[in-house]
């Protein structure tokens, strides 16, 4: 990649290499549902729609639109097998947080899981070899591999990527500052988790194009936001898993062979996650201000904010 290089040009390579790991991972998934396989994937769905979302004037309105459904689509249909895996992945920790004998009575919420799990994964399959979703993907390969042309009438899509990439990171890192900002002790679980896709958004940005800045400044840069993105993802998981938690209590009532005592210790666990989903929230406003320090917000500045608004 090269400063002055076209956008229309580098932004189609990133495409197709991260449609390379999405179809390296499908068959893994179909096969085995390796949770790390998902992961990967869905990382690299997310990445796509990071970028899709940023080229007004680049690509065809046409196409911006179709794929911004279709892989919000996907998006959604994947979704909640990752949020399982999160939580089966991490139940040895989170059973650990009570006490040894108790940890017995989670059993049957153990079993829960791999059922729900099981069912997840059965839909993943499903979704995946399904026509529709074949080709979506098989129109977007088309796409992506196509040349762009030797001259284009669209408005942006001939300007040189450094300036292009100044304007994308720049905006990203200011909507992180605005809603980063703007959280109190008031703020509802969704405002994190609205702050956390857009820290995501904002390296995912970064490291398209890191390759154009120097190399030293654009680390220091990534450590700060991974500090931030390591402390909202920590508490989104928590989230998740409460909600999981509040879904396997609900049904306790149906089910008259589930012992007392694994009622008792499930909302042990509850009450340990909320502890918990408190104590990483109140650790959230140092991560923020270490992040939006003057020091890293001039870095900022220098690096993306100079030129970030000489494109329309």
């Amino acid at each position: 990649m090269e400063p002055g290089q076209r956008i229309d040009v580098v932004a189609k390579k990133i495409f197709s290499e991260l449609l390379l790991v999405m179809e390296s991972r499908e068959a893994v998934i179909c096969e085995n549902h390796e949770e790390k396989s998902l992961h990967d994937y869905r990382v690299a769905l997310r990445r796509t729609r990071t970028l899709l979302h940023r080229l007004k004037g680049v690509l065809p309105k046409a196409t911006i639109r179709r794929f911004k459904r279709e892989f919000e689509w996907i998006g959604d249909a994947t979704g909640p097998a990752r949020d399982i895996d999160v939580y089966i992945l991490s139940f040895d920790e989170i059973s650990g947080h009570l006490p040894k004998k108790r940890q017995k009575d989670l059993l049957t919420f153990r079993h829960f899981l791999n059922q729900h799990h099981q069912k997840e994964q059965i839909k993943v399959k499903k979704f995946l070899t399904s026509k529709r979703y074949r080709r979506v993907m098989k129109d977007w390969n088309n796409f992506v591999t196509k040349p762009v042309p030797k001259k284009s009438r669209l408005l942006h899509a001939e300007d040189p990527v450094i300036l292009v990439a100044n304007k994308y990171i720049w905006h990203a890192f200011r909507k992180v500052q605005k809603k980063g900002a703007a959280i109190n002790p008031d703020s509802g679980e969704k405002s994190l988790h609205d702050l956390r896709k857009a820290c995501k958004s904002l390296r995912y940005l970064i490291e398209f194009f890191q390759k154009i800045y120097p190399t030293k400044k654009i680390h220091v840069l990534l450590d700060h936001l991974k500090m931030l993105q390591n402390n909202l993802g920590e508490f989104q998981d928590l989230v998740v898993q409460r909600h999981l938690l509040d879904e396997f209590n609900s049904g306790i009532s149906r089910h008259s062979e589930i012992e007392d005592k694994t009622g008792e210790s499930m909302e042990m666990l509850a009450r340990n996650l909320n502890l918990r989903g408190l104590k990483v929230r109140n650790k959230y406003y140092s991560r923020f201000r270490h992040f939006n320090s003057k020091k890293n917000c001039e870095l900022y500045r220098r690096l993306f904010g100079f030129n970030a608004n000489k494109i329309s």
